[in-house]
């Protein structure tokens, strides 16, 4: 079945099951993007650790920790993707939902 290509969650209908859905992806999206932000700028991230936590990690293994936790975001990404192109779009269109790329909050870097 055809979908929509990435279009805005306020194309999908209040309470339905797409509108839940792309949101649920939007919001693992923003996760995703600030997990990255992290690990690329991970230094003020790092300094900000309380230093119990520096003594046992230095900030190599921060860096890598983070990217995990990114990985992760991915997985379930991949995951809310598939369950959000498998739902009709609520609109009576004949067209399933798609991913919604929105992003919630503006990008700090090392924050």
């Amino acid at each position: 079945m055809a979908h929509h290509r990435q279009p805005p969650a306020r194309h999908f209908p209040d309470g339905s099951k797409a509108k839940l859905l792309a949101l649920r992806f939007a919001n693992t999206y923003q996760s995703l993007l600030n997990a990255l932000n992290t690990t690329f700028n991970s230094t003020a991230a790092y300094n900000k650790l309380p230093a119990s936590d520096k003594t046992n990690m230095s900030q190599t293994q921060y860096k890598i920790k983070c990217l995990h936790e990114a990985i992760g975001i991915m997985f379930s990404m991949q995951i809310q993707a598939q369950d959000l192109v498998q739902t009709p779009s609520g609109n009576n269109d004949g067209l399933n939902a798609g991913p919604v790329f929105q992003i919630a909050q503006p990008m700090i870097p090392g924050e």
